[in-house]
């Protein structure tokens, strides 16, 4: 049996003015031996907060229902989930609306008995949140963080730099991960940003980094050399990387609709990476 479980993000068309974010298997999606997964259907922070209208072209053989369901990718908890009677021959269904307030890794995903035959999924806005502009996160708690790759996010009130608290990371190491995957990662809401400002400090040998900006369609990075930068464990070091030195093709000045910041230590390290960041900013 054939199983079609999509993880390309370059099957993703979306923006905010969009008709619809739709996921599409190629011709029929057959059914699996044994219960699983149809769909996994990574969209991160990419989706703007708001409510969606949730179809789904799908057929059953033996005309059971089938659950769809909105999970914090980066938890693995499910925060919605609607099941829907499926025909035995191919039909739209209607799975109603869910709310994505854009604080967690979005995946949409499945878990069901073998049967079905899942042609497409589509996500069509309803209304969108009014979201204003954010240029400062606070780093005086992890709350609002997103912790990647096991990592251990916590507050120091003693050594900082702005505020009452720095944000303190401690990532371990882990073979074949790629730096992607660990971590810290935060909603960041800005229409529009050409810099990003930081201080931060390795209680740890410091080791290469990387600094991500993510927007409804991709994300740029900027790969940073501690040694280059002047970055000795123990001390505070402020950066300012404007928008331009990250990786753009084409190369732009600017980065519009930005939905999310990560700060990740480069692949490969042996030990713990740990770091400290405060008084973050995004100028426009």
């Amino acid at each position: 049996m054939k199983f079609f479980s999509f993880l390309s993000l370059s099957l993703l068309v979306f923006s905010l003015s969009a008709a619809d974010l739709h996921w599409k298997g190629k011709g029929d999606a057959f059914t699996r031996e044994k219960p699983g997964s149809y769909i996994w259907w990574n969209l991160g922070l990419r989706l703007a907060p708001g409510s969606y209208q949730v179809k789904a072209r799908i057929r059953a053989d033996k005309g059971e229902a089938f659950t769809i369901q909105a999970v914090d990718a980066s938890t693995g908890k499910s925060r919605w989930q609607k099941g829907v009677k499926c025909p035995k021959e191919y039909a739209e269904l209607d799975f109603g609306e869910f709310h994505y307030d854009g604080s967690y890794l979005l995946r949409i995903s499945d878990w069901n008995r073998p049967g079905f035959r899942v042609d497409s999924v589509t996500l069509t806005p309803v209304k969108l949140d009014e979201v204003p502009d954010a240029p400062a996160a606070s780093c005086d708690t992890p709350g609002g963080w997103i912790s990647l790759g096991k990592a251990a996010l916590s507050c120091d009130d003693a050594d900082r730099r702005e505020g009452e608290a720095a944000l303190k990371v401690e990532v371990p190491p882990a073979a074949g991960r790629k730096w992607y995957d660990a971590g810290v990662l935060r909603p960041f809401p800005m229409k529009r940003a050409s810099m990003i400002s930081f201080w931060i400090k390795f209680d740890s040998e410091p080791v290469p980094f990387w600094v991500q900006i993510f927007t409804a369609e991709k994300g740029v990075a900027q790969k940073l050399n501690p040694a280059a930068l002047g970055i000795r464990k123990g001390e505070w070091k402020f950066l300012e990387l404007p928008v331009s030195t990250f990786h753009f093709r084409p190369k732009r000045s600017t980065v519009e609709g930005v939905r999310a910041l990560q700060f990740s230590p480069d692949a490969g390290f042996q030990e713990p990476a740990i770091f400290r960041l405060d008084d973050i900013l995004l100028e426009p």
